[in-house]
């Protein structure tokens, strides 16, 4: 049984990320077609990737930490009496809140640094090559 509820949460938190990442991050109409000679950091797609990048990477790190409170929570109320049970789930519900921690922790050194660094702003500087 516990597997199976394992299963549901992990195929229902994958759709959830492939459904709601068009609406967290937006519709974007203005692709650029690229042809054989275009290079991706002449065109901006690289910098909007890494931007994309880091905000389905947090907005996963958050998802999956709600769904481990959630699943620690329930194997903390199906414990019983079981001390090892009870301590299991307490561990399992400890983690996910340090790794929901540290995603805002990593969220605001970037925010504190530069704001622009965790917005669609974000701009990477032209390097030239000198001949």
């Amino acid at each position: 049984m516990k597997k199976r509820i394992k299963i549901f949460l992990a195929v229902f938190a994958a759709v959830s990320v492939i459904a709601g990442a068009e609406s967290v991050f937006g519709a974007s109409n203005n692709l650029v077609p690229i042809s054989s000679s275009a290079n991706p950091l002449e065109i901006g797609q690289f910098k909007e990737f890494l931007v994309w990048l880091y905000r389905f990477a947090l907005s996963s790190a958050a998802i999956l930490a709600i769904i481990m409170i959630i699943m620690g929570g329930i194997e903390y109320i199906i414990s019983g009496g079981s001390s090892s049970k009870r301590e299991s789930a307490r561990k399992k519900i400890e983690q996910a809140l340090l790794g929901l921690l540290l995603a805002v922790g990593a969220y605001l050194i970037l925010y504190t640094i530069n704001k622009d660094l965790v917005e669609k702003s974000f701009k990477i500087p032209e390097v030239t090559i000198p001949k």
